[in-house]
């Protein structure tokens, strides 16, 4: 996931709790637009809330005009900025009741202010109300007349870029769509909407950032509409001067390009901001992005003659739309930088040599950031959101420079503005006490830069505002582990605004007069120390402890707080439902799942429609843990809805596809003996035979989703190959065993080998290699360790060997299963379990230890965070529950859940 992206995505989903993510729709609505709706609609209406929408609906009687809502038709979308909503109201509802059309209006102003924000989806950005047409003339005749009640009045909205204006309307705009689209279900467990065609065909109902229509309908006033320009494509010209050559990135309230001023050529920067979008209200005005470039332009001026800030070059409006033109810097983000592979500290600290590169580039980057910010104050600006991405730095000379500085202000700026700027940033770099004030103050940007070299050290500052406690436990074990204390005392003085005494302690340091090593705290040889035991132990208990006291099966869209994808998926699933939760307890907790837990997952109605057949988003990962739950019944009949799953064969991969699935039904076999749960593993045997694509001596999956080739055991050969070698054990039919083979050998071939090791991208032309399980090394590694036991092979062995070791970190970015640290450690433990080898042990034991780190204590008990660290999940993929289970495992070993096949409790 992007950046942009997972800030969205933590933006939503973090509105309405501190501690868990959830969905918009359970944020309590405030009833401005409630209260003006039940004064506007005949008693004879309803009135209901759906997720962030209150909808409005008649019955048939009240005009012969109405008529029953279709499937899809041509929808009237009202925008409105916020200040202008409750005008829209009074014009538009009457409208529609005297019409008898059914329509709906964000539920208050917040989640008004959330479907226009800059973090919003674009297509689907922009809508204040929707209204629902039955037919083409109703249509037409409708937003004639709501344009004759609008036109005159003063309200305003954003342009809806997936939509058409309707005439000059300020607020009226237009697109064909889905009113009562039919869903279908992807692989994923997510679902889409569909338009049906005159031949009855399905058609992606897609929200696309600029107006489409189906290729068989026609616009009734094509020759009357105006538009959007579409995203500038390259070789736009703008302003007669500004060559745009790409786009960096997209957001609602605009694009940010490259290219080149034609008068200088000179690289340029373009950024543009769409009028209306990204609004917020202070000092009875209304403020935009356009207001938000505008006040950027005017930071870089003031800023102007700073090495290190971008020079500014113009500001103009072309159509609708406002455009800031900046020098262009040419360098990588400091996120980016630390990231390197010759730069990156954490994961590798023990390594030889790795503290020695990085600590002159710490202090040379500490001195840099602190000057920087100085000479910014000396002008009276306070910067407000320093980030690593909002950080450039050339990787050679190490010179830097500031970004995106949206969020500065001056310190005599008004109040709407200094309230504006105190309001926003990035998590993890935002003062504690940031959001008790209603303005910036210098000790932000210094508490900022103090986060900024924290996460040069270990990036893990998101979790401090879900643990505080975890900002000293983080830095501490990274001084045992060798860093300087002087890089500690530096980050304390910034934490407390104590610049000068930063800057003493940083004059003073001498990083290269060498570097302390402590003493291993575990000997080689030696044991695992009996407080590691009783941690982990304790920490099983507080889990347990903490699911038990979440736990709540009130509720049918989830039963414990997870990751977000369990509203966009299903509540049952391995990877974010029920089932990974519900198997730690089973593994730790006597007599647990308790009753109220099993009864909700049985009551769970469970069908094709809504739940793929995969492993861990779907039907078959739910089998089985209904099988090892006990649940023997319940899992038997999921087993037979899975084998009617229209999308058997929708992907060849582990986690979604024929693979996974077919090693539940291997699964199924091993402990039931039914010979149907066989035949159906040969058929998704057979159905990879036919489509691996194969080539010098190796064979390989396309992935239908992103038609990409993926290394690795999730969505990869590797994954597909350990299902194929079972299937060969199972059945002695030696063509899977050779295919198998030939999977895992283009894995092989396709290794990174750099000064880390061997390590994998997610696939073909990726950028960027993983350690982790479902895509990485982890996974890979797992796979190879168990060809080498159950084929005897030895080069197997050895290269398992040397992919643990180059596998083998302190530290990875989350604590999680899927992509993180509990997923290094299971590898760990498989290496132990099948080479009998015990400093694969040590090296797992040494992994929870850091693990530990991660942990958050609260009333609800003892939890971990899930992928972004702002939230608990208590989750199978991302939080608590996988982490349970590895450390479950770590003291018991077993074989692996959804991985081996051997009976539960039975070692591998």
């Amino acid at each position: 996931m992007d950046h942009l992206a997972a800030m969205a995505a933590h933006h939503h989903y973090g509105l309405v709790d501190p501690r868990y993510y959830e969905p918009l729709s359970r944020r309590p609505i405030t009833d401005e637009y409630r209260d003006v709706l039940r004064r506007l609609l005949p008693e004879d209406w309803g009135l209901q809330r759906g997720d962030v929408w209150l909808h409005a609906y008649g019955p048939a009687a009240v005009s012969h005009r109405a008529a029953e809502t279709p499937v899809q038709g041509f929808k009237i979308h009202v925008s409105s900025t916020p200040e202008h909503a409750l005008r829209l109201l009074d014009l538009v509802v009457p409208v529609c009741v005297e019409y008898g059309v059914a329509f709906k209006a964000a539920a208050d102003p917040v989640l008004l202010g959330v479907l226009n924000s800059k973090l919003q989806e674009r297509g689907y950005s922009g809508k204040f109300m929707t209204v629902y047409p039955p037919d083409v003339r109703v249509f037409t005749e409708l937003i004639e007349v709501l344009y004759r009640r609008t036109v005159d009045e003063a309200v305003e909205g954003p342009y809806i870029l997936s939509d058409r204006r309707y005439r000059d309307s300020s607020v009226l705009f237009y697109r064909y769509g889905g009113f009562r689209p039919p869903r279908r279900l992807n692989i994923d467990g997510t679902q889409s909407t569909y338009l049906v065609s005159p031949t009855g065909a399905y058609v992606t109902d897609r929200r696309l950032p600029y107006f489409h229509l189906p290729q068989w309908i026609r616009d009734p006033f094509v020759a009357e509409s105006g538009g959007a320009p579409e995203e500038q494509p390259d070789g736009t010209v703008l302003n007669d001067r500004y060559v745009i050559e790409g786009a960096l990135t997209f957001s609602n309230a605009g694009g940010v390009y490259h290219g080149t001023d034609k008068v200088t050529l000179e690289p340029i920067v373009v950024k543009e901001a769409r009028r209306l979008t990204n609004c917020w209200t202070g000092e009875d005005r209304t403020w935009d992005a356009v207001d938000v470039l505008r006040h950027e332009y005017d930071m870089l001026r003031c800023l102007e003659g700073l090495d290190f800030v971008p020079r500014p070059v113009d500001l103009f409006r072309d159509w609708e739309h406002t455009f800031l033109v900046e020098e262009r810097i040419e360098g990588i983000s400091l996120h980016d930088f630390w990231a390197q592979d010759d730069t990156i500290l954490a994961p590798y600290i023990r390594r030889k040599g790795r503290l020695e590169l990085f600590l002159p580039r710490f202090r040379n980057v500490a001195e840099q950031l602190i000057r920087m910010v100085e000479q910014v104050h000396a002008r009276g600006v306070l910067l407000g959101d320093l980030s690593p991405n909002n950080i450039l730095i050339d990787p050679v000379t190490l010179r830097m420079w500031f970004i995106d500085l949206e969020c500065a202000v001056r310190e005599d700026d008004e109040a709407a503005l200094l309230e504006y700027g105190g309001r926003l940033g990035t998590p993890g770099f935002l003062h504690p006490e940031r959001f008790l004030r209603d303005r910036l103050l210098p000790c932000d940007d210094w508490y900022a830069v103090a986060m900024l070299l924290y996460g040069c050290v270990v990036p893990v500052t998101a979790l401090f505002g879900l643990s505080p406690a975890a900002r000293d436990v983080f830095l501490d074990e990274f001084v045992e582990l060798g860093v300087p204390s002087q890089v500690k005392s530096v980050v304390t003085h910034l934490t407390a605004g104590a610049v000068n005494e930063a800057k003493a302690v940083l004059a003073q340091w001498r990083p290269e007069e060498g570097v302390r090593r402590p003493a291993a705290k575990t000997a080689a040889g030696e044991g695992v120390p009996d407080r590691l035991f009783a941690e982990v132990h304790r920490t099983l208990d507080g889990l347990a402890d903490g699911l038990l006291r979440t736990v709540d099966d009130g509720r049918s869209d989830r039963l414990w707080p997870a990751d977000p994808m369990v509203f966009a998926t299903n509540p049952l699933s391995v990877a974010h439902g029920a089932c990974g939760p519900a198997l730690f307890l089973r593994a730790v907790a006597p007599g647990a799942p308790p009753n109220e837990v099993v009864s909700w997952m049985r009551r769970q109605s469970i069908d094709t429609d809504t739940y793929p057949p995969g492993l861990y988003l779907g039907l078959a990962g739910i089998a089985w843990a209904f099988h090892d739950l006990g649940l023997t019944d319940r899992a038997e009949s999921v087993m037979q809805t899975l084998y009617a799953s229209p999308l058997l064969f929708e992907e060849p991969d582990m986690f979604l596809g024929a693979a996974g699935w077919g090693t539940a039904s291997l699964r199924f076999h091993a402990v039931t003996g039914a010979q149907n749960h066989l035949e159906h593993a040969v058929r998704a045997g057979e159905h990879l035979l036919t489509t691996a694509q194969h080539g010098e001596g190796t064979c390989s999956w396309r992935r239908r989703q992103d038609d990409l080739v993926h290394y690795g055991y999730g969505y990869g050969a590797s994954g597909i190959a350990l299902f194929l070698l079972h299937l060969h054990l199972a059945t002695g039919d030696d063509r899977f065993r050779s295919c198998a083979v030939r999977a895992l050998e283009y894995d092989l071939a396709h290794a990174r080998r750099t000064e880390l090791g061997m390590q994998w991208p997610r696939f073909q032309d990726d950028t960027v290699v993983y350690p982790y399980w479902i895509h990485g090394s982890a996974g890979i590694g797992s796979t190879v360790v168990r060809f080498h036991h159950l084929l005897g092979i030895e080069r197997y062995g050895d290269l398992a060997r040397r992919i643990a070791d180059d596998t083998y970190v302190k530290y990875s970015y989350t604590p999680g299963l899927f992509e993180g640290l509990a997923g290094i450690g299971e590898f760990m433990l498989d290496m132990h379990c099948f080479t009998g080898e015990e400093r694969y042990r040590r090296n797992a034991f040494d992994i929870a230890e850091t693990l530990l780190w991660f942990r958050t204590e609260g009333e609800d008990g003892t939890a971990f965070p899930g992928r972004w660290l702002t939230r608990v999940s208590h989750d199978y993929a991302t939080g608590s529950a996988g982490v349970g289970l590895f450390l479950s495992r770590l003291l018991r070993p077993r074989a692996r859940a959804f991985v081996d096949l051997a009976l539960p409790g039975t070692a591998t």
